[in-house]
């Protein structure tokens, strides 16, 4: 992938990389009045799966609740607080989240492992703090028909939908109401984390106050195709049009995530026009 830039001694301009495909069409979420949350300790707990995630890839996402003590009683219900990434594009709308097609784009589902307890989703963008969002998506689970018991498992599933493009850890939250009279109790969560793609753009900085005849840092750094500092990129770079001769370098395991420094001292006053190179990517 080829990248033109010039560098000033200030920020390296760079083009940008495909955008993100266009969202798909979905359906409507349901809105649903402020709710009160009665404190923490709620029971039970939970685990993402997977939980180690590439950005932006498109597949199926389960939020899985083994049910506490107190089960959950008809009328009760769960709600699941995924950070608000999963329900953006990178861009600013939001995903077109689904509850009735689960063969269809951005579909939410849940399924319990106790057969004559039956799950009813729906969802709406008021967070657990009482407050409505344009991009949150809160997802309430209620029970009908029969309780779940202690040990229950419910799925919560996102599924045929982009994973979060924002790299980095987070963690999706629950609350219960064991009872059905409508008071949650915020439970623990769910971790996870996004792991930054490789590296497909790079930017090359350096101060603006520079002088001649004193060092300075120039920065290299590479990004994933959605700006997160790549990780585990490894190999050479060269720097050329700053001296005399090209400047070799390598980025290795013990630098900074994706940041590697070089030292050079300008030997005269004006413009520089450097050029990179880091393997198949040119600055």
């Amino acid at each position: 992938m080829l990248i033109g830039a010039v560098l000033i001694f200030g920020l390296l301009a760079i083009t940008p990389g495909d955008p993100l495909n266009a969202p798909w069409p979905g359906g409507a979420f349901t809105p649903r009045p402020s709710r009160l949350l009665e404190g923490r300790g709620a029971e039970g707990s939970a685990r993402l799966i997977p939980d180690s995630l590439a950005p932006a890839v498109i597949g199926s996402y389960t939020f899985e609740f083994t049910v506490g003590a107190a089960g959950i009683a008809p009328g009760g219900a769960l709600m699941v607080a995924f950070p608000k990434t999963w329900f953006t594009n990178p861009v600013p709308y939001p995903k077109p989240v689904q509850t009735t097609h689960p063969e269809a784009f951005h579909y939410v589902g849940a399924v319990s492992s106790r057969a004559e307890s039956k799950l009813e989703v729906s969802m709406d963008q008021i967070n657990f703090d009482g407050k409505s969002e344009r991009f949150c998506r809160t997802i309430i689970v209620t029970v009908r028909d029969a309780p779940l018991l202690a040990g229950d498992i419910v799925s919560v599933t996102l599924a045929n939908t982009t994973a979060p493009y924002i790299a980095g850890w987070d963690a999706v939250y629950f609350a219960v109401d064991s009872t059905g009279d409508g008071e949650f109790a915020i439970g623990n969560r769910a971790d996870y984390t996004v792991n930054p793609g490789e590296a497909v753009t790079a930017i090359l900085t350096a101060p603006s106050d520079a002088q001649v005849g004193q060092e300075i840092p120039i920065q290299l750094t590479l990004f994933d195709r959605f700006y997160n500092v790549a990780k585990g990129a490894v190999g050479e770079f060269t720097i050329f049009g700053l001296s005399d001769g090209p400047m070799p370098s390598r980025v290795t395991p013990s630098d900074d995530v994706g940041v590697k420094r070089v030292y050079w001292t300008p030997t005269r006053e004006g413009y520089y026009f450097p050029e990179t190179r880091f393997g198949d990517i040119e600055v």
